[in-house]
């Protein structure tokens, strides 16, 4: 694959990467993150009204949150 085939695939990638992702922001634009302990989620998940579908994480890696917000804004949860 010459130089200019491989500028060219790396550009097309690039575009369709962005459509996508301007994809999964319109189709998913209420993404929520609520934090509790094991005992307290389940209430909190309810007064949220949080719905599936759900992802749980248990353990320190709920800590690692506040270094790699990627989807949520500034002004988020």
């Amino acid at each position: 694959m010459g130089y200019a085939t491989s500028v060219w695939v790396s550009l097309v990638g690039a575009f369709l990467y962005y459509i996508v992702w301007k994809l999964v922001l319109t189709i998913l634009p209420e993404q929520n993150t609520v934090v509790g302990t094991l005992e307290t989620i389940v209430d909190i998940a309810r007064e949220q009204e949080i719905a599936n579908p759900s992802i749980i994480l248990v353990g320190d890696v709920v800590n690692l949150r506040n270094g790699i917000r990627w989807f949520e804004s500034d002004s988020g949860s």
